[in-house]
């Protein structure tokens, strides 16, 4: 069978290798904490995660990237979206998409759910309250994770909850990370308004990047509550079979990694963007393969129910 995709015409195999090399392109210059690792994913699922990270990589550089026209770029996004699930896709990543739908029966809601994320960016600049921000979060945040299930064949309810819980936090980092820069560069405070309040640390404060006691409270509060969700989250490795447990680790230790070297910069988020060094990431490894098995659980403090 001939198709034509970007103005190619190409064999539909070489067509659908060629869409999922530009993922795996788009995958290995970009990856993102949300990005699931693939050192020890079953060799025919690798290539299905490269095309869920390239289309996260585009709705999330479509909502943030694109001054003016992330509208218009999402609008773009929903259509192609539409045509991946009527079995039309028209360009080399939605090809690539809508292989991998196919093959795992991939229901429409998560992807839209990252559009709707990427829409509400262009208008909700502030959340007052802690419930506010995990609505969001369920929208920007918890459907990779379903992604990432539906892939693995994971599919049981609980394992979608407990999921949630780890991508929240995540996301709930990723904030944490990047205050200063989300206020700076997109006019986005992602702490809760009730939170600044409470602590009595004032958005004049935030744009003159003053560092006191009470941010440092502040930033302590949001740091231990979403540690808490990572360590409620890492219940789902008692759901997930197999050498996928240790990804499934790596993901929310990862995500820990990044709250502990705020810690150790004393709460200071106008540092730069905290980092996992090489170093950090070897570590991280050796203990994702321990916490993945009843061994690693007793030895860093979790327990199983």
């Amino acid at each position: 069978m001939i198709i034509g995709v970007d103005g190619v015409i190409l064999k539909s195999n070489q067509l659908e290798d060629l869409a999922f090399q530009y993922c795996e392109s788009l995958a290995k210059s970009n990856y993102e904490n949300f990005f699931i690792g693939t050192l020890f994913l079953p060799r025919k699922v690798i290539k299905h995660f490269h095309s869920i990270y390239a289309y996260c990589r585009m709705i999330d550089d479509f909502g943030d990237e694109f001054s003016g026209e992330s509208n218009h770029y999402l609008d773009y996004a929903e259509e192609q979206l539409n045509l991946c699930y009527q079995g039309k896709p028209d360009s080399l990543s939605y090809h690539a998409l809508y292989k991998t739908i196919s093959e795992f029966d991939i229901p429409r809601k998560p992807f839209q759910d990252l559009i709707e994320a990427n829409r509400i960016d262009q208008n909700k600049k502030r959340y007052n309250t802690f419930s506010d921000l995990l609505t969001y979060c369920e929208k920007s945040a918890n459907p990779v994770g379903h992604l990432v299930l539906y892939v693995l064949g994971f599919t049981e309810e609980k394992c979608f909850e407990l999921s949630d819980l780890t991508c929240t936090a995540l996301q709930l980092t990723n904030f944490w990370q990047d205050v200063q820069e989300d206020y700076i560069l997109r006019n986005r405070i992602y702490i809760p308004l009730e939170d600044m309040e409470k602590f009595k640390y004032n958005e004049q404060q935030l744009w003159n990047r003053e560092y006191n006691q009470n941010l440092v409270k502040l930033m302590q509060f949001q740091i231990d509550r979403t540690s808490g969700y990572f360590s409620k989250g890492l219940e789902l490795l008692d759901y997930i079979s197999g050498k996928s447990r240790i990804e499934i680790a790596m993901f929310n230790l990862g995500g820990l990694g990044i709250l502990e070297k705020i810690k150790k910069r004393k709460y200071n988020v106008f540092l730069g963007r905290p980092k996992l060094s090489r170093t950090d990431k070897t570590g991280l490894l050796l203990k994702s393969v321990l916490i993945s098995n009843r061994l690693g659980h007793k030895l860093f403090g979790h327990t199983r129910h």
